[in-house]
């Protein structure tokens, strides 16, 4: 791409309506931006990172829009007038900003200035890059798995499971850790449709992804009540598009610990986070949650014919659901006739000896599965809940865990190994070590070519290779005390896993980006141009 020279565009004359313009004279509106690049450290063990410092004058208060971008297209999106960033230096990149001034009469104005840094430098091995992650963010314990073409290229442990506190040895992490997988649980169950759809074929249990949603045996009417005679279908629930949408004011009526709902003590005095009288169980509270009266003459709590549906129809807006990604749960159990969780432990991790999967804490030995930690960066300090959280080096310890009651939507818990195993069918058309758990053409409903879509709960993430975005198919994993990645790119079959005890993804977003970024970065070293 051949850029401008690096200096102002100056625009001709122009009306200008303004007071301060009324002598008639040319007055050059042009920004003025410097831009400049340093790197962080010339030490040939040092990440390629370098920071990125620019200031704008002549803004006239009137700047719009600040854009900082390669020369390749890929953006890093809005900027302040005057301000830094730490960029990844992966290849040679042209960085140019551009920024534009909407003063009222006057044309757009528009600058751009490029700098260019030539990367010579090694990078940080990869190894060497989680272990300078953890020591600079609040990670209590990590685990991840590169694969180029269904082959493990690098696996790595780091921290601990469990953190150090009296009474406890810290315990470390290991690749046969368990972790709570989050939302990563919804492509076992895309998988497990596409398994008992394929299974059925010819039979006559036989039945349809587009199937209404109504017609699959359940025990409720699911109606929107913002949409006349809609067709809800199970791909409508599976990507996301059916109209039925998550309720942020019951976010903790979805979670038990020790069997109750979580409450909060504030100034010696317990308050429910769940502030609703709603069932303890995973079908109950589906039907409440979109049944007006459930039982008759009793109006649900949980029911809200306002925020509990969109007003859109069916597959024509993407509104991400975890209430709607449950209920597919227990629509497959009255039309398949085996419970999701049996299914997929039946069906998937049995057959590809994913022994570590399972779905409930309790079903784990003591100090076996990862502890969920929150940092607390603050003081340190814990305000309890109906069972004592410790504040364990300034992370609140889940040590009794949290059940989540709608379970198909996040509770599934596996090691990184196991993970691993069930992407690599994934990525190998359906097949692990000679057990092929979907035909290639069933494999295809997943529609992994597709960009920007979400397909029997398998979602699309934009990543960078540092310099150029890459769309990645997979599912991010975020809820209390938990941070979870399963990506693979279907073009260069880089695929990854990564898993984390505590929500960094959920309060600094950018250190997990990072991640998924370094380990793409990493995969390309192995592949042969």
């Amino acid at each position: 791409m051949n850029l401008p020279p690096s200096r102002p565009i100056i625009f001709k004359c122009f009306a200008l309506f303004l007071v301060i313009f009324s002598t008639g004279a040319c007055v050059d509106l042009s920004p003025e931006i410097t831009l400049t690049i340093t790197p962080e450290n010339t030490s040939t063990t040092a990440p390629r990172t370098a920071q990125l410092t620019w200031t704008t004058k002549n803004t006239f208060g009137a700047f719009t829009d600040v854009h900082i971008f390669t020369d390749t297209g890929y953006d890093l999106g809005n900027v302040s007038f005057n301000g830094s960033q730490q960029v990844i230096r992966s290849k040679t990149t042209t960085y140019i900003m551009r920024a534009a001034t909407l003063i009222p009469g006057a044309q757009q104005a528009e600058a751009q200035t490029s700098v260019t840094l030539d990367v010579d430098e090694p990078q940080l091995s990869i190894t060497d890059y989680f272990t300078s992650l953890m020591s600079d963010n609040p990670i209590p314990g990590l685990a991840a798995i590169l694969m180029v073409d269904g082959n493990t290229v690098w696996s790595g442990a780091f921290g601990n499971s469990r953190l150090q506190s009296p009474g406890h040895n810290a315990i470390p992490v290991t690749l046969d850790t368990p972790f709570m997988l989050a939302s990563i649980s919804k492509t076992l169950m895309g998988t497990a449709y596409l398994h008992a759809w394929e299974n059925a074929l010819g039979t006559p249990n036989e039945f349809s992804l587009d199937t209404n949603i109504n017609d699959m045996g359940l025990p409720f009417t699911v109606d929107n009540p913002k949409v006349e005679n809609e067709n809800i279908t199970l791909r409508h629930l599976a990507s996301h598009t059916s109209g039925l949408v998550d309720n942020s004011d019951f976010y903790w009526c979805a979670f038990l610990v020790n069997g109750e709902f979580p409450t909060v003590t504030l100034q010696g005095q317990q308050f429910p986070l769940c502030n609703r009288t709603t069932p303890k169980e995973f079908e109950p509270l589906m039907e409440a949650f979109y049944v007006e009266y459930p039982t008759p003459g009793q109006k649900s709590l949980l029911y809200s014919a306002t925020k509990n549906f969109a007003a859109t129809n069916p597959g024509e807006v993407s509104s991400y659901s975890n209430t709607a990604a449950a209920l597919a749960g227990l629509a497959f159990q009255y039309k398949v006739g085996t419970s999701i969780d049996d299914y997929i432990l039946q069906n998937i991790a049995g057959p590809l000896n994913l022994s570590s999967m399972k779905w409930h804490p309790s079903d784990y030995p003591p100090d076996t599965l990862a502890i969920p930690y929150t940092y607390n960066a603050e003081d340190g300090s814990c305000v309890p809940f109906n069972v004592e959280i410790p504040c364990v080096q300034n992370y609140y310890e889940y040590q009794d865990y949290f059940e989540i009651i709608p379970y198909p939507a996040g509770g599934l818990k596996a090691s990184v190994n196991d993970v691993a195993k069930y992407l690599r069918m994934i990525v190998n058309n359906g097949e692990l070590d000679g057990t092929q758990i979907l035909q290639p053409s069933t494999l295809a409903e997943f529609n992994f070519n597709e960009p920007n879509t979400t397909n029997m709960f398998w979602r699309s993430w934009t990543a960078s290779d540092g310099t150029n975005p890459v769309m990645l198919k997979g599912h991010q994993g975020a809820t209390v005390g938990v941070s979870t990645g399963m990506f693979f790119d279907p073009n260069t079959k880089i695929a990854m896993v990564f898993l984390m005890n505590t929500d960094i993804a959920t309060w600094k977003g950018r250190v997990y980006s990072d991640i998924v970024n370094r380990l793409y970065t990493e995969g390309q070293t192995y592949i042969t141009p």
